[in-house]
């Protein structure tokens, strides 16, 4: 399996794949960092490859490296986090600006870089459409449609058009757009960043043999062997997750909220409350867990729902039908039917929801009216 390596924020990592019967170097990942009290500078560097010292020093260039750490010498104050992710083929980095930014009236910033790492070529996003024009039309669509139902009330601004093409950041679980601030941002003094699954652009994704989409993103999109997509599904519900979301049952609440952040007040449904997150790529999903009280320091996860989801295209809501789970899981253990009003008490559409218990945890899918899937959700035994 693809051996993939995340920091994220200030989070710094030090991992080294397996030597090679060769002895060759290990591809590494470390942090540079400067610290000016709490704030620091930060950045990741790789090594283990050719390109190495080519890359860091694009990727220093990217931030502006020396005129952020000025600015803290000088007596200003600029914290500079990030995303990293790394894997055989890329590398993949979102800073997070936040302060007194070189040469901008901003408080919040984000900058990218992605490269090759085989060549040391920078990746556009061209590297990965078939039709870039299209697929941006197509994105801001999506985020247009998402703005109503997740976001509209919790911003202060919503000009999510054009989308900005020269900052993002590619993962495992698909591409993320920095925005500007005066362009998208959120209540909470962030700026906005709009998180897309593989399978949300996939007409537009090039997935030609040997193409980058390819091999990022082939389980995720349904082209890889259908019985490595299904261990891949197993071992995520075993481990309490739903491809794609960043959390897990029995992560702590408290340290889930510090690093996501509420979106909205925590809300009840029938049997626990649901906590729904600001962080762009937790966009279409919700946690579930007991009545908080004054504390969320013990608190847990207790259950995960996913209105925005493509098990390694085994299941997908929005397209996925009741045959299409059959198929994937065979006959549900149990199922209930909901009209609009007991649906509410569940925030549901009326419809029908199936039961599972897979991999020792509970699955629920929930089915609007019309037969299709509108919800993932798994929960402990």
């Amino acid at each position: 399996m693809k051996k993939v390596f995340i920091l994220i924020l200030s989070l710094a990592l030090c991992i080294s794949f397996p030597a090679a019967a060769q002895e060759e170097p290990a591809l590494s990942i470390t942090e540079l960092s400067v610290p000016f009290g709490d704030i620091a500078v930060r950045s990741p560097q790789i090594s283990g490859i050719d390109n190495a010292d080519v890359i860091n020093q694009a990727i220093l260039d990217t931030l502006g490296w020396n005129e952020c750490v000025t600015q803290n010498q000088q007596g200003n104050s600029l914290d500079v986090s990030y995303e990293c992710y790394l894997d055989d083929n890329i590398v993949s980095v979102l800073f997070s600006l936040h302060g007194e930014i070189p040469s901008s009236r901003d408080e919040r910033a984000y900058k990218s870089a992605s490269f090759m790492l085989e060549t040391g070529e920078p990746i556009t996003l061209d590297s990965l459409f078939t039709d870039t024009d299209a697929a941006v039309s197509h994105m801001e669509s999506i985020l247009w449609d998402a703005l109503p139902e997740d976001l509209f009330f919790y911003c202060d601004n919503t000009d999510i058009s054009p989308m900005p093409r020269d900052c993002f950041f590619i993962d495992g679980s698909g591409i993320t757009i920095g925005y500007g601030i005066r362009s998208f941002s959120l209540l909470s003094g962030y700026a906005g960043k709009a998180h897309f699954y593989p399978y949300e652009i996939a007409e537009y994704l090039n997935t030609d043999e040997g193409s980058l989409a390819l091999k990022l993103w082939a389980h995720q999109l349904g082209l890889s062997g259908k019985a490595e997509r299904e261990a891949l599904m197993h071992e995520d519900f075993t481990s309490g997750r739903i491809a794609g979301l960043p959390y897990a049952i029995g992560d702590n609440i408290e340290k889930t909220v510090n690093e996501y952040r509420l979106l909205t007040t925590p809300d009840y449904i029938t049997g626990s409350r649901i906590v729904e997150f600001e962080e762009a790529r937790t966009r279409g999903s919700r946690v579930l867990t007991d009545a908080l009280t004054s504390t969320t320091q013990n608190s847990e996860v207790l259950g995960i729902r996913a209105y925005r989801a493509s098990i390694y295209g085994i299941i997908t809501t929005g397209v996925s039908t009741k045959a299409d789970i059959t198929e994937a899981f065979g006959e549900p253990e149990s199922s209930v039917t909901l009209d609009a009003y007991s649906a509410q008490d569940w925030q549901l559409p009326a419809g029908e929801s199936v039961y599972y218990t897979i991999d020792g945890r509970n699955l629920r899918l929930h089915f609007t009216e019309d037969g299709i899937l509108y919800m993932i959700q798994i929960s402990g035994v």
